[in-house]
This record gives C-alpha cells, structure tokens and sequence, in this order.
C-alpha cells in the first residue's frame, strides 16, 4: 500500500504531452494571453484533455510541498449536532496527534454536493488522508481520491455500489435495532413503534429490517408492531412519536433507531402524560450523555463512536507506514454495547 498520495503534476502532464511545464502552466491556470504565444489551439485542448485524463488537480500548496507529506488530514462527518460523530472525530484527533497530524474536520449536512465541494478542497490542499462518514449517492466524486492516491478510511455507513478500493470500520446496525427491539420483546410488550430515519442507503435501512425480522420470529401482530420513518431532525421524532401514539392507543413501546429522533420523541410522551419506565416503554439505539444523565436513565445500546474513530485511525496510520499488504483492503465492524435502564415496563 503506498505511504504517500502521487498527484499528477505539470511535469507528468509536460511529458505526456511533449512540450516544457511552462507552457502546460500558462495553459492550466488560465494565462490565455502569454499562452497563445507558446501554443495552437489545438495543443491547449490536448493539454486540458491530457489533465482530465491524468485526474490533475490544481494545488494550492504544491509549490511549496515538493511531493512531502503535509501532516494534515481531512474528517467529514454528517451531522455535528450528533453526538456519536462528535465523539468519532475527537478519538481520530487524539490519536493522530501522537503521530503528529493535524485534522480539518467538516460537516456535510448528509448532502452529496456539499462534500463532493468540500473533498475537491481537501484534493487542492494535498491531504494525507481522508476519513468520512459517506452522504447518500456520493460514490464517484468520493471515489476520484483513490484515482489519486489518496488513502480512504470509511466510517459508519458504506457505499452501495462501491464494495473495495477502501477501508471501513462500521456500525452494527443491525445488531443495534436488534438489541433494542428485543429487550422490549422480551418485557413481554406486544404493541410497538418502531420510529426511523428514512435514509435507504449506507446499511443503515438494516436497523427497520432488525425490527421487522423480531417482530415475526416472535409471532407479534405486524398491525400492533409498526414503523414509522422520516427526515432526520428532532421535530420529526415529535412528529412521528404524536403520530404512533394517536394511530395505536394501546401503544405499550417505542424503539427509537436513533438519538435524534429520541431526543423531542420523549418530551412529546412526557407532554402527553407518558412518563417513560412507568406509563410506557422506551428503548433508544444511540447513547449520547443525555440517555443516561441526571433522572434519565433508558435503556439504550452504545454504538460506539469512540471505538470507530480509534480503529479508523489506527488503519490509516497503518496505510501511511506502509504496513496493510498492497490490494487488501479492511471492513471492520465494531460492536455495539447494550446499557440496560429503568425506562421498559416488564409485563
């Protein structure tokens, strides 16, 4: 596995090409008036297509770099306000630091578009590495960095139609949902919702398949036991916790597939009289300080952020001193933890 990302450069282009970098310079950074002395039209368009080919991208520090490493690496995580990502970037910067890395830790809001703007930075500025947690439908442009050399270490979801040519260290989401729904199960409650971040993409759709497969191993009544799904903010785990108590007044559970949706999803049940652990159950994938903080106390399963973002640092700084074989390529799942509280009512 190579220790250093290989960008191309002016001088690759110029050789391919057969004139002098001066005039490949003129040509990429748009001196068209000094460029037409040293070119034909003809030329600068084998010039440009000869970039686009070689996946050239201009940097901003290349002249100052000279092909060394810069020590500086790039965190894209989706969502700051989400604890368990928080937690990821911090053990990645505690661990890297010892190695001597600074991270530029952004925030893609889940949008393609946004990361692909902010990976094309991260390329400019010559990036030793790049953690990320994937948005939705981002393959090609997030792919183009191993074009480039660049190492990848994926996190928490993968990519749909891109199975190799990266490294990931995920969640157990499955496992997770599975956890939740079961120690509900278990209690002997037999009317559940089950409220869901309506993604689709990354593995994460495995957390309502978790739910759905108890549900029938168990023999519960799929009319008594449903899901319910929608963007990911906390006013919809308001929205949709109204809603499964107003379609199911005999609603005993509710399985949150995540903090998010948990966090306003409570204070509608405390609004609505329902204290939970005593007038209804409730059981939370995602243990962010609040679940278990103060007189919270619920029952929820830990994905561990930490231990994601550990790992993850720990196989790029393998990749970076050269100690993965060449073509191997890690997927690691990192388990996740159930904390049992008071908030389920055993029957």
């Amino acid at each position: 596995m190579a220790t250093q990302s290989r960008f191309t450069t002016i001088t690759d282009i110029a050789k391919k090409v057969g004139v002098s970098p001066s005039v490949v310079s003129f040509v990429l950074n748009g001196s068209s008036g000094k460029a037409k002395r040293y070119c034909s039209d003809e030329l600068r368009k084998k010039i440009m297509a000869t970039a686009k080919e070689l996946n050239y991208i201009q940097s901003n520090v290349a002249s100052n770099l000279k092909g060394r490493p810069r020590n500086l690496m790039a965190v894209l995580i989706p969502q700051f306000f989400n604890e368990f990502f928080t937690q990821m970037a911090l053990e990645i910067e505690v661990e890297l630091e010892k190695a001597g890395y600074i991270l530029s830790i952004c925030n893609t809001f889940d949008d393609p578009k946004r990361e692909a703007v902010i990976l094309k930075r991260m390329f400019e500025q010559r990036v030793d590495g790049i953690f990320m947690v994937p948005a939705p439908n981002s393959e090609e442009f997030t792919l183009n960095a191993l074009k480039l050399g660049i190492p990848i270490v994926v996190m928490d979801r993968y990519f749909d139609t891109v199975k190799e040519g990266y490294h990931s260290v995920l969640t157990q989401n499955y496992q997770s949902a599975e956890a939740a729904t079961m120690e509900v199960v278990n209690a002997g409650l037999k009317h559940i919702a089950f409220i869901d971040w309506k993604s689709g993409f990354g593995g994460l759709e495995l957390r309502k398949q978790a739910f759905e497969n108890v549900v029938t191993s168990h023999n519960l009544d799929p009319n008594c036991c449903r899901s319910y799904e929608g963007p990911l903010n906390e006013e919809t785990g308001y929205e949709l916790t109204k809603q499964a108590l107003i379609e199911n007044p005999n609603l005993q559970a509710i399985v949150f597939a995540n903090n998010i949706h948990a966090r306003l999803g409570v204070k509608c049940l405390i609004e609505k009289g329902l204290e939970p652990g005593r007038d209804i159950s409730v059981a939370i994938v995602g243990a962010p300080k609040w679940v278990q903080t103060g007189l919270n106390n619920f029952t929820c399963v830990d994905l561990n952020g930490r231990g994601i973002g550990k790992r993850a640092a720990h196989i790029m700084l393998s990749i970076i001193k050269n100690e993965l074989p060449e073509n191997k390529f890690m997927h690691e799942y990192i388990p996740c933890t159930l904390n049992v509280g008071n908030s389920i009512i055993k029957k």
